[in-house]
C-alpha cells in the first residue's frame, strides 16, 4: 500500500514540476502545447482504451473509443465513429476500435540531429497495443504524433 501511495506522490509531484515550467514557458510567450506534447506527459502511466456509448441529441446511439490515463484518471482523447470526428484522425477510431481492453502503452523516440546539423527530428510519441504481438514480438503500431522541440527540454528533463 505504501509503495502505491509513493507512485502516487511522484506522480503528482512530476506533474506539478512540469505544470509550472509550462505556466513560466507560457508566461515568457512560448507555444502552447500540442496534441503529442499532451500525450507525452502521461509517459511511463497505465493507458487504456475504453468503448463507450450514449444516447446524442439526435436520438441516434454515439459510439467512442476513449484512450485514459488510468494513472491520472484523465481521458486523453476521444474517438467517434461517426462524421463528427474529435480526436486525432477520422480513421483512428476505426484503427482503435479492434484493440479496446488489450493492453496499450505510449512509447516515445527522442529527438534526433541529423549529421549534416541542418535538420533536426523531433520526438515522436506512439500508441502501441502490446496484446498484438507480430511474429517478432515487437508491439503492434497503432498512431504517432511528434512533439514539440521545446517540450521535450521543458518536461522530459523532470
Amino acid at each position: 500500500m505504501d509503495s502505491d501511495f509513493a507512485d502516487l506522490r511522484a506522480n503528482a509531484e512530476r506533474l506539478h514540476v512540469g505544470y509550472c515550467r509550462y505556466l513560466n514557458h507560457l508566461q515568457q510567450d512560448g507555444p502552447v502545447m500540442g496534441t503529442g506534447d499532451r500525450l507525452t506527459i502521461h509517459l511511463d502511466h497505465e493507458v487504456i482504451l475504453l468503448s463507450d456509448s450514449y444516447e446524442g441529441s439526435n436520438w441516434a446511439t454515439q459510439v467512442e473509443v476513449l484512450l485514459h490515463c488510468a494513472s491520472c484518471e484523465e481521458t486523453l482523447e476521444v474517438f467517434v465513429a461517426s462524421d463528427d470526428i474529435i480526436g486525432l484522425n477520422p480513421h483512428t477510431y476505426d484503427l482503435l476500435e479492434p484493440h479496446v481492453d488489450h493492453d496499450v502503452l505510449l512509447t516515445h523516440s527522442a529527438r534526433t540531429d541529423a549529421d549534416d546539423q541542418s535538420h533536426t527530428q523531433n520526438g515522436v510519441i506512439s500508441l502501441v497495443c502490446v496484446t498484438c504481438n507480430t511474429d517478432s514480438r515487437i508491439p503492434k503500431h497503432l498512431w504517432s504524433h511528434e512533439t514539440s522541440d521545446w517540450f521535450e527540454d521543458l518536461w522530459l528533463k523532470i
